[in-house]
């Protein structure tokens, strides 16, 4: 899907739509000015871009205005909202359930492995060295799923 100004699935579009606003308010509590200004570039990107890039950039804009020492909780507010506007892009609505599905097992399994590096290591950005290779391999791994499925290769 593209940004929500190019897009034919209203519902979609606005789901996005109030998960982006969700982030806005978000951004409010944890940082005040800045973090509604953050907020309002996502509400930009959602407009223009497709969600996938509005969570991406999310990401480099929160984690600046994080505090060094944001508790669980403060980090779990923060990727709540943008959670949702990966998973609301994720739901084909004539997809099959099993897809959905696995895209919530999944998603549910990376942040559960967040959480266990926040508290085995304490540091946002030792958790972060630990989840870069995890989604690297784990992109990798789908990708030649795809390309094996969509019969692209001869490797098979």
């Amino acid at each position: 899907m593209m940004g929500a100004l190019r897009t034919d699935d209203r519902l979609t579009a606005a789901l996005t739509g109030l998960a982006t606003l969700g982030a806005v308010a978000v951004g409010f509590l944890v940082a005040g000015v800045p973090g509604v200004l953050a907020g309002a570039a996502l509400v930009v990107a959602w407009l223009l871009a497709p969600p996938v890039v509005v969570v991406a950039l999310g990401q480099v804009l929160f984690a600046p205005l994080l505090p060094a020492d944001a508790s669980l909780a403060t980090i779990a507010l923060v990727e709540a909202p943008l959670a949702a506007m990966l998973l609301v892009d994720l739901t084909d609505w004539r997809a099959p359930v099993g897809t959905l599905a696995g895209a919530v097992v999944a998603l549910a399994a990376f942040a559960g492995l967040a959480v266990a590096g926040l508290v085995w290591f304490g540091r946002l950005w030792q958790t972060a060295a630990l989840l870069v290779p995890v989604a690297a391999v784990v992109a990798y791994g789908l990708h030649r799923y795809t390309v094996v499925t969509v019969e692209i290769t001869d490797e098979f």
